[in-house]
């Protein structure tokens, strides 16, 4: 029986840190503005002040995306 609770113990363990991996990706935003995320007609510091906002409300990294129109490929 240990063996058993020993592997699951070692699966969360690796879901865990597969979760945590993710974290720099999903700390990007991709704020623009407007609705197709250009920035155009806004403010030039308005997605770095509404990411600092928003990183410091919920405690959580955020960032500015560096390519904030990436494809999929």
């Amino acid at each position: 029986m240990g063996q058993e609770f020993s592997g699951y113990a070692r699966q969360v363990e690796l879901g865990i840190e597969r979760l945590q991996s993710t974290e720099p990706w999903l700390a990007e935003l991709a704020l623009g503005g407007t609705a197709v995320g250009t920035g155009m007609n806004t403010h030039p510091e308005f997605a770095r002040r509404v990411i600092a906002l928003i990183a410091q409300e919920t405690g959580v990294p955020f960032v500015e995306a560096k390519k904030p129109f990436r494809g999929t490929g």
